[in-house]
């Protein structure tokens, strides 16, 4: 199909390398999306850890590369859920483009997002049933009517009432 040498390709560090792998990976890839989903994972990921080139240029990247290997919207909802999961821990990754961020990446950014503002309302949510309890406990309530009030096993109303013994 290509006069290109794929591997060749795939070890160059140059821009235009990787644009013509996301065609090369088009034409392969017309009706196998599964497929699809792999090598625009893996060229993302190249083309994100490349250094020494301007963010500029590798986002223009990215936006072509997300152009280009389009996905259906499940799998590209899962490329993003991968996605994040493979940059946990390179969050600069998202900060270097976060002005202006190509649509996978978008994706990713936005779903950390819900996953800290759900952690954030789990946490609350938690620490407010443990002020409950605690006030419960210094009313003097017993621990297995606190349990059932606040559908929680009496060993954690006990350990909370531990937690205040040891304060």
């Amino acid at each position: 199909m290509s006069d290109f040498d794929e591997e060749a390709l795939k070890k160059s560090p140059k821009l235009f390398s990787k644009a013509l792998l996301a065609s090369i990976y088009l034409n392969r890839t017309k009706n196998k999306m599964s497929l699809r989903t792999a090598y625009k994972r893996a060229l993302l990921r190249e083309v994100w850890l490349l250094n020494n080139i301007e963010r500029t240029e590798i986002r223009a990247l990215l936006y072509f590369i997300d152009y280009l290997l389009k996905l259906p919207k499940s799998m590209s909802e899962q490329l993003v859920k991968d996605i994040k999961d493979e940059i946990s821990g390179e969050e600069e990754i998202l900060n270097l483009y976060k002005e202006d961020l190509p649509p996978t990446l978008a994706g990713v950014l936005e779903l950390e997002r819900q996953e800290g503002f759900k952690q954030g309302i789990e946490q609350g949510i938690e620490q407010g049933i443990k002020q409950i309890i605690i006030g419960l406990i210094e009313k003097g309530a017993e621990d297995e009517w606190i349990a059932e009030v606040a559908k929680l096993p009496v060993a954690k109303v006990q350990e909370i009432r531990k937690e205040l013994k040891s304060c």
